[in-house]
């Protein structure tokens, strides 16, 4: 199991636990989760390649 694995089993077992950024990114890394840093303000923006871009409205919007 590597670093992240337990990384995430941790949270998961103790959701409300000291976690930090540097955590979530690290299993966002290992998972192929793409964590981008805000320009500004504190929410990240959280994206995988296999999911639909939340902010596209998709064919049903024409």
């Amino acid at each position: 199991m590597s670093q992240a694995e337990k990384r995430l089993q941790q949270m998961r077992n103790n959701p409300v636990g000291d976690w930090t950024i540097p955590d979530v990114e690290a299993v966002c890394r290992s998972r192929g989760i793409a964590c981008v840093v805000p320009a500004r303000g504190s929410h990240y923006d959280v994206s995988h390649p296999d999911l639909p871009d939340p902010h596209d409205p998709g064919p049903e919007a024409a």
